[in-house]
């Protein structure tokens, strides 16, 4: 099955096999891709409308602190949020460490998973892990996408992602294997699921907060009443895709206890030069 997808992507194969999906998509426009997905990645980052309001706000309270009346113009605030604006997203890099290592690869891609999610799957992403991340340098913790689906419904599902990305010719590339690791643990760890299930309770948008509350008090009651779904997301470029990508994702995926949803998103070009010039378009988002 194939067909147009709004926004990003379009689908190039869909497969269900025993229950279990394996989807490849593309850039539905490979020439403007860049330039369609930075403005979602400067969001994950920064709100223009909210921290001018904040700024506007709290230099007119600083101005009746201090006592002293100073006008603030359009140019200061547009240079004041072009430097936050720098400041939140992750630097660029400076090759001080090696380019998979690239905090602004790993978490476009991060970035990229959520929207395919979201765009093909209607899956809704409660928090950005990103957004709530303590240092903009430093890589996220945790999984790397968590998602509801049938959240109107009496069993929620629970949709756990791990994201890498990868130009290895080999096949599989060997960061499978890390996230066979990952979701594997996620899913037989009581522990590491439910600091997973308190960290979207504390950081759901509010649309988001309830079903979240649901999930967390079903889980930590052992009353278990929602599905879960693994879904491994691998960004590959056109020149390294294989339909062996998945490895045991699809040898063997009764091993993992839960249905997989693999999505290989394969993007032509150099992972590290598109991450790069997504980041610098997301840059000039206050400019």
């Amino acid at each position: 099955m194939g067909g147009q997808l709004p926004q990003l992507f379009t689908i190039v194969s869909d497969e269900v096999v025993n229950g279990h999906r394996y989807v490849h998509v593309k850039p539905s426009d490979q020439a403007s891709f860049a330039r369609a997905i930075a403005p979602l990645v400067t969001a994950h980052y920064f709100n223009e409308v909210d921290a001018r309001a904040r700024l506007l706000r709290s230099a007119q309270e600083l101005s009746l602190f201090s006592g002293e009346a100073f006008e603030v113009t359009e140019e200061d605030v547009q240079l004041a949020l072009e430097e936050e604006l720098d400041a939140v997203l992750p630097a660029a890099w400076k090759g001080d460490r090696k380019k998979h290592f690239d905090v602004q690869r790993s978490e476009f891609g991060e970035i990229l998973a959520g929207e395919a999610l979201k765009e093909i799957f209607g899956t809704k992403i409660p928090a950005s892990r990103i957004k709530h991340k303590e240092i903009p340098d430093q890589q996220t913790r945790g999984a790397d996408v968590i998602g509801v689906e049938d959240e109107q419904t009496t069993r929620v599902t629970l949709v756990l992602g791990e994201v890498k990305g990868s130009d290895q010719a080999k096949s599989p590339p060997g960061v499978v294997s890390g996230m066979e690791k990952k979701l594997a643990e996620l899913v037989t760890d009581r522990r590491a699921l439910l600091q997973e299930l308190c960290w979207l309770q504390e950081y759901a948008e509010e649309p988001y907060a309830g079903v979240c509350s649901r999930l967390h008090a079903s889980f930590i009651l052992k009353k278990d009443k929602f599905d879960i779904v693994l879904a491994p997301l691998l960004v590959r470029t056109l020149d390294t895709h294989h339909e062996n990508d998945p490895g045991t994702f699809k040898t063997n995926p009764e091993g993992f206890g839960h249905k997989i949803r693999w999505v290989s998103i394969v993007v032509e070009g150099d992972l590290f030069q598109i991450a790069q010039e997504v980041y610098r378009i997301a840059r000039e988002g206050a400019a």
